[in-house]
């Protein structure tokens, strides 16, 4: 990594205290580039758990079985009790949205995406936004950098989506990393 330093702070045996101090600031503030998997993490969080506080019954015990795991972290199990209710009730979106989170957490953008996709056609689905803002991060996961940017920009431009400062910074923040 070569340094574009003024000679004279390179030159360590006149460097006085101030100069000492202006180098330190100089370096503290280099940072070297963002790559693809430090924005995702940066950007990633899983969705907010809008679904555990219903009346236990016996049609949503595994429902909630998978939310309690999604809450904890436990996406694995999460997505077996997800996908087990949402084969009982396949019109139902909380499910998909959050079995796409959970795959996205463990790092499987392309099943994530699926789910996603599945979602993006069910009626009723109150998810749209976050789906596509889930969407994006998967497509970022992945390294499909052009679809990526196509998602962010069609967020950015809807006048009141969800996650369009979120795609904003996103999509400046890849072209400042050079992404």
């Amino acid at each position: 990594m070569a340094f574009c330093l003024p000679n004279y702070l390179l030159n360590f045996d006149a460097m006085r205290p101030v100069n000492l101090f202006v180098l330190i600031v100089i370096l503290a503030s280099c940072k070297g580039p963002v790559s693809r998997e430090d924005l995702f993490n940066s950007y990633f969080e899983p969705y907010l758990d809008l679904v555990s506080g219903q009346q236990v019954n016996e049609r949503n015990v595994t429902l909630l079985d998978g939310m309690k795991a999604y809450s904890i972290g436990e996406y694995e199990e999460a997505i077996r009790n997800l996908n087990q209710f949402s084969s009982k009730e396949p019109d139902i979106a909380a499910p998909y949205m959050y079995m796409g989170v959970s795959y996205l957490a463990l790092n499987k953008p392309f099943e994530a995406e699926l789910m996603f996709d599945h979602l993006d056609n069910l009626q009723p689905n109150n998810f749209i936004d976050q789906s596509q803002w889930y969407t994006a991060l998967c497509l970022l996961r992945s390294d499909q950098i052009d679809r990526c940017k196509e998602h962010l920009n069609t967020i950015s431009t809807r006048p009141k989506h969800t996650y369009k400062q979120q795609a904003k910074e996103l999509l400046a923040d890849l072209d400042a990393n050079g992404i």
